[in-house]
């Protein structure tokens, strides 16, 4: 099980939310640490289509390695949004349409892979400059 301290992150509580920074220009992360209740996994994402930014929602059943990925259609990774540790509950994690160089990327649809220990899911994200 993961402990307080183990998180390659800043941890900061707002509102009964926890927020994790990972990294300078990566999204934040908010944390329902209270649920203790899962029974299933799901990933979703709103708005989409987007313009300037999508919020990508995921709930984990159990703390677990995950990876977040942005590919675009020919399969090419765009963006890791994440690729560490969380707890399990539920997260939300914003993409703004933008790649690992901090470029915006042209209009088209791209698709996030999340995978976890036990859970992998693949959904499609259309952007649109």
């Amino acid at each position: 099980a993961l402990v307080d301290g183990e998180f390659p992150s800043t941890k900061l509580e707002l509102m009964g939310q926890y927020l994790y920074f990972f990294g300078i220009d990566n999204p934040i992360v908010s944390v329902d640490e209270n649920n203790n209740s899962l029974t299933e996994n799901e990933i979703s994402n709103y708005p989409n289509p987007f313009t300037e930014k999508t919020y990508i929602t995921f709930r984990i059943n159990e703390n677990s390695k995950v990876t977040l990925e942005i590919f675009n259609l020919n399969g090419q990774l765009i963006k890791t949004l994440i690729d560490n540790e969380v707890k399990s509950g539920t997260h939300k994690i914003i993409w703004n349409g933008k790649n690992v160089n901090n470029k915006s990327v042209p209009s088209g649809v791209y698709f996030y892979k999340l995978k976890t220990n036990s859970y992998q899911k693949t959904g499609k994200l259309v952007y649109i400059e």
